[in-house]
């Protein structure tokens, strides 16, 4: 078949993009808008989706598109969700199969064949699939807080209600931006990253009454011990805002 280059005119990548291009009613199908709260996402049914591989492959084939039209389809529903699986194997291969005229897409557990750009679809939905089960194991954590946080986990449960669930989250401060991912990270007890941590520490920072507390990443006091181990002098090349407070007498406790 024919080998895909970047090298190939405008025109042909003009043409491959429309080949992959989801109609927006399907995704709307499949995938719930950004703009809807986490309270009503959790309302609705979550995907049927497993991690799991179905035995065999999914190919690209020069036969027509049988699949039904995808507003009254059933088969378009949670079935799809089980084809996420071989969402990477179908990017991999699709530049070449489809400039080797490619019309759709059989997976070898499902009925019908699709049209080409489900194979785009198909990564939408597990980064859906994979968004919202953030969202489900936070609720679920909520659940199980100590007694003494009942407050807090309330106080959480009520912010569900007008908090889009795929959004970029206004930061605390200019350097801080979060999605509602980030958000609900924090309701559970994976790792976080420094942007969340950073969140965290400017959140608690607003809401303490003594200014004259800071919080620091715990790598910052090994920065210290290594800069004193050099010599007795430190001068900083770049001096940071703590480093600034510190000098000041602005700072009691670190």
């Amino acid at each position: 078949g024919a080998v895909w280059s970047d090298d190939l005119p405008d025109t042909v990548k003009h043409a491959r993009n429309a080949a992959r291009h989801v109609p927006f009613e399907a995704r709307s199908l499949l995938i719930p808008s950004s703009t809807i709260t986490v309270a009503e996402l959790l309302l609705q049914d979550g995907p049927m989706f497993s991690s799991t591989r179905p035995a065999g492959d999914a190919v690209f084939t020069n036969q027509p598109v049988t699949a039904p039209p995808f507003f009254d389809a059933v088969e378009w529903d949670d079935s799809l969700f089980t084809a996420i699986p071989f969402s990477r194997d179908l990017r991999r291969f699709f530049n070449n199969a489809w400039l080797s005229g490619a019309t759709s897409i059989k997976f070898p557990h499902l009925t019908f064949h699709y049209p080409l750009w489900v194979e785009n679809l198909l990564s939408d939905m597990q980064l859906y699939s994979t968004k919202r089960g953030y969202w489900d194991r936070a609720a679920l954590w909520l659940k199980r807080v100590p007694t003494d946080s009942v407050g807090t986990a309330d106080e959480c449960r009520d912010t569900f209600e007008f908090l889009p669930w795929d959004t970029v989250v206004p930061g605390l401060s200019p350097a801080v931006r979060l999605t509602t991912e980030s958000l609900a990270t924090f309701l559970s007890n994976e790792w976080l990253d420094d942007d969340m941590l950073n969140a965290g520490i400017d959140y608690n920072l607003q809401r303490a009454e003594n200014t004259r507390v800071r919080i620091l990443n715990c790598l910052f006091m090994q920065f210290l011990r290594n800069a004193s181990a050099r010599g007795s002098s430190y001068t900083p090349s770049r001096t940071s805002p703590i480093e600034k407070a510190i000098r000041a007498g602005a700072v009691d406790v670190v």
